[in-house]
């Protein structure tokens, strides 16, 4: 986790100090005027420094008080889901406050580190810390696990702090099987909501938080030149005939010859997905496990490059989805991790 420090007074700056010495990794930032005090970033002007560094970092512990930080931060808070973790600490350390993203941008987690090894107090005021009980951010993001709608996942998260019957479906966790949590197989009666965790097209529900499991992985090749909008449409179209959620897609895995291709390059960017190529020299041990084309092997040297370059990243473990898939220049094979 990238995290910076920024402290404005002298008392401030020494506990600043004090916190790197503590975490090397962090970067710390204090006034031009107290240059003298640390050999650290310095900055001009505060208001400038909070919008040039505030997304440039995962984590942003401001040493001041609390008001100051809300007031600078509010014009670039932008969603729960984007936004790094704030936490504001007084200049002598004794409280360690999460005031953003304390869930999702690791915030609660980070105030706990420190008071365990700088000290203060910390101060924590979601409503499933307080309860010690899970909440469905929480659980999706120690899971790697894409909420479907934050919303929904708010409204099971209530259920929980509330004590209402809540079901697990789709995998079994050891958080669940209390009085008011339950792995269940299957929407059941008795329960308020649910946690659905699956890699298919599951039907909305107002009870129900999806959590998406990217665990997709597709075997991808193309004549040169194909769009960014073109494979998308092809890949996403395949995935939702076969019943699967799109956002479900981890990886695209392809010949090195591929990575240069603009419309792929662009499609991942633009959806966040992983990209993965092997030479022919690595696919090549996998061929005679799947059909192959002589045209396709003088050309790149590797008789099948979508079958082969997902099973290289599967192996054995993976189970492939369908048939291979061969469309207007585009062929993809969809496999699950």
């Amino acid at each position: 986790m990238r995290v910076a420090v920024t402290a404005l007074t002298v008392g401030g700056i020494e506990t600043a100090r004090c916190l790197v010495s503590f975490f090397p990794e962090m970067i710390l930032y204090v006034p031009e005027k107290y240059s003298e005090l640390s050999d650290a970033n310095k900055f001009d002007d505060f208001n400038g420094h909070v919008v040039s560094i505030f997304e440039k970092y995962d984590c942003h512990v401001f040493i001041m008080a609390t008001g100051i930080v809300v007031r600078k931060i509010a014009p670039l808070i932008k969603s729960k889901l984007t936004d790094p973790s704030v936490i504001v600490m007084d200049e002598k350390g004794h409280n360690v406050i999460s005031l953003l993203s304390g869930h999702l941008g690791g915030g609660n987690e980070m105030v706990l580190d420190i008071c365990r090894k700088f000290g203060g107090n910390p101060v924590i005021t979601t409503s499933s810390d307080v309860n010690k009980k899970p909440s469905v951010d929480m659980f999706a993001k120690k899971r790697n696990l894409v909420i479907d709608s934050m919303e929904m996942a708010k409204v099971v998260t209530a259920k929980i702090v509330n004590g209402e019957k809540v079901g697990l479906i789709g995998i079994k966790d050891t958080e669940f099987d209390s009085d008011d949590l339950a792995n269940i197989d299957d929407y059941e009666e008795g329960f308020s909501g649910y946690i659905h965790v699956s890699n298919k097209l599951i039907e909305e529900r107002n009870d129900t938080a999806l959590l998406i499991k990217k665990n997709i992985v597709m075997g991808f090749g193309c004549r040169r030149g194909k769009s960014s909008s073109e494979i998308k449409d092809m890949i996403f179209a395949l995935m939702e005939e076969r019943e699967y959620n799109p956002r479900a897609l981890s990886v695209i895995v392809s010949i090195d010859l591929k990575s240069d291709e603009k419309g792929l390059l662009e499609f991942a960017e633009e959806y966040d997905i992983e990209l993965e190529f092997y030479s022919s020299d690595q696919l090549i041990a996998y061929e005679n496990k799947f059909p192959k084309s002589e045209f396709v092997k003088k050309t790149v040297g590797v008789g099948n490059v979508c079958d082969t370059s997902a099973y290289r990243r599967v192996g054995d473990t993976g189970k492939k989805i369908g048939e291979t898939s061969r469309k207007n220049g585009i062929t993809l094979s969809m496999w699950e991790e």
